[in-house]
């Protein structure tokens, strides 16, 4: 606007001047007519008193000199009048003419404007954000519909109110002022507000911001409200944060949870590598690199450099079922593994959990189960045959026992009788342990000294033994505990044991041999502050391979040609019967350790 009142001051000026050199124009051609008017007199006074002017004919030729020269400068005069005015003239076209370019523009910026204001108009009445405009004293200029629609009035109402008369509050009229006084706008995001007049509607949350509005001088003539209502989006931050908390909890629970399991749970990508493990899976692993994200796990679980035969896990992937297998791990450890498919979306198979247990002792649990029934089953055949074999047994007993007491003490009748009747008298024990056995009795027990049964075991073998070349080493302590137990029984586990290592070793050795010994050890240990007895028979002989050690304690297997496969199942079943435990080592080949862990009695605090 400016600009076209200065070129209208400009226009005006240049009429001004434009019209006062046509005034000058006019003088001067009045002037001009003036002067020829007085030619024209001049002349006829001239003619008329030609006479009289003869006489003064040469003042009147330097008159019309000076006329002529007059009339000269008139005409040069006159010319550059024109000059002027031609040139000014051009000069007022050429500031017409931009002066019309000007105003075009201006038109059509006044068009943009028209236009912008519309489309601001649009915005500032449609847009969802809350915005209201107002003066420095916080009064409502204007608001748009989304403001007014808020606190369901119409945008005029606000018109002219006071916005702290409406909305009362004191930290923010402190806002308010701050921004008129520093020029600086205020943001805040998610501010509580409570209406006034609309209780029932409880507290709101608010993103809203404060402009100063500023004049070329900078100061401010006016602030720019706007809001956006985020309740909503505030709540659902809560809800989130809550149920990330929640989550959070859930998650450390589960993981403890799965932390505490002590079988094997790891997660496996397609190629099979460990994406998570719980720390059952880092149980007995090497500490210096414990965690085993990132490799196979084949070589995690189980040491090998290919995936298993049979693998639950590469079954899963391609089944997308359920899948199990047991496999036999380096350390001899059977490990039953079960995997889980885990789909995405679209039912794909995307990883697959696999959750590995040592079934080692539960398989064992199981083999003395079955090994349990057959016992029973060769006990209730003991039975059979042990009344079988009793009545003989007692008839030549009785017959040797008549033949001892009709020969003379000395005789060798009488000594043959005596061994008779010895004999028998053992089968008959032996018949009575298969009763016991069989009818799972208990015995009489009483304290007995180990050594003393070990004594009379290697008195009964070791005759034979020495014959037989083979070397017999005894290592044991000075002073062994007394054991609670059946001394016969014990002695016929020991018996059977020797006999057991004697085979073994003629197996392997024929005649004698450096290498022919049958070590004999002992020594005390406690279980549980308890004491116990260790003894410990190892040979060099034939050695047992891992299958034929599995079924060692089962009835009716021996390796021995003649052998019935009772003697070390009816073992088992003392030992146990005494509280102890019967454990077999062996190596084909190479060699065979017998131990046997029975409880010893406590002394008594007057005994130490």
């Amino acid at each position: 606007m400016r600009d076209t009142a200065d070129l209208l001051r400009t226009n005006d000026q240049l009429r001004k001047e434009i019209s006062a050199l046509t005034l000058e124009n006019v003088r001067l051609r009045e002037e001009r007519l003036y002067a020829e008017k007085a030619l024209k007199a001049a002349k006829e006074a001239a003619q008329r008193r030609t006479d009289e002017l003869q006489s003064a004919n040469g003042q009147l030729q330097a008159r019309k000199k000076e006329l002529e020269l007059l009339m000269q400068e008139l005409l040069k005069h006159r010319d550059h009048l024109e000059e002027l005015v031609e040139n000014r003239t051009s000069e007022l076209k050429t500031a017409n003419k931009h002066l019309g370019q000007v105003i075009r523009e201006r038109v059509q910026a006044e068009k943009g404007l028209r236009a912008t204001n519309e489309l601001l108009e649009k915005v500032f009445s449609n847009i969802h954000v809350m915005v209201a405009y107002m003066d420095t004293h916080f009064n409502f200029i204007r608001v748009n519909r989304a403001y007014a629609k808020a606190d369901e009035h119409d945008p005029g109402f606000f018109t002219g109110r006071n916005h702290f008369d409406l909305y009362p509050s004191e930290e923010n009229e402190a806002i308010f002022r701050r921004v008129l006084e520093t020029g600086e706008p205020y943001f805040t995001y998610g501010k509580p507000f409570e209406y006034p007049h609309h209780p029932e509607r409880g507290v709101t949350y608010w993103d809203w911001s404060l402009q100063p509005v500023k004049e070329s001088d900078n100061t401010v003539s006016g602030l720019v409200l706007s809001l956006v209502n985020v309740t909503e989006r505030h709540r659902a931050e809560n809800a989130l944060r809550e149920s990330e908390e929640k989550f959070r909890k859930l998650s450390q629970e589960f993981n403890i949870l799965l932390d505490a399991i002590p079988d094997t749970i790891i997660l496996l990508s397609p190629d099979l590598k460990v994406m998570w493990a719980n720390s059952g899976a880092l149980s007995g692993k090497d500490a210096g690199n414990p965690s085993p994200i990132g490799s196979h796990c084949y070589r995690f679980l189980h040491g090998r450099y290919s995936p298993c035969e049979g693998c639950p896990a590469v079954r899963s992937f391609s089944t997308a079922r359920e899948e199990d297998s047991q496999i036999s791990s380096p350390g001899g450890k059977l490990m039953d593994l079960r995997a889980f498919p885990i789909r995405d979306e679209g039912g794909r198979v995307q990883s697959v959990i696999i959750i590995s247990s040592d079934i080692t002792e539960k398989m064992t649990l199981q083999a003395e189960v079955m090994r349990a029934d057959h016992l029973a089953s060769v006990g209730k055949l003991a039975a059979g045959v042990a009344h079988e074999i009793n009545n003989p047994i007692n008839g030549i007993i009785n017959y040797a026992q008549i033949l001892a007491n009709k020969s003379e003490k000395g005789t060798k009748e009488n000594d043959i009788a005596t061994r008779i009747i010895k004999e028998g008298d053992r089968i008959a024990g032996i018949v009575k342990s298969l009763l016991s056995f069989a009818r799972d009795r208990k015995e009489e027990k009483k304290p007995v000294p180990i050594y003393e049964i070990l004594s009379d075991s290697l008195a009964l073998t070791g005759a034979q033994m020495q014959k037989d070349g083979i070397t017999i080493k005894v290592e044991t302590p000075a002073y062994l505990p007394e054991i609670i137990a059946n001394p016969q029984q014990v002695q016929q586990v020991f018996l059977n044991v020797i006999s057991n290592a004697r085979y073994a070793l003629n197996q392997k050795y024929q005649g004698k041999h450096k290498g022919k010994l049958f070590c004999i050890t002992g020594e005390p240990f406690s279980v549980d502050s308890r004491p116990h007895v260790r003894i410990t028979f190892y040979d060099r002989g034939t050695g047992m391979s891992n299958e034929v050690l599995n079924k060692i304690i089962n009835p009716f297997f021996s390796t021995k040609p003649s052998g019935t496969g009772l003697g070390m199942s009816i073992s088992h079943g003392i030992i146990s019967d005494h509280g102890g435990k019967l454990l077999i080592e062996s190596e084909e080949g190479e060699f065979t350790r017998v131990t046997i862990e029975l409880p010893a009695r406590e002394r008594r605090s007057h005994e130490r």
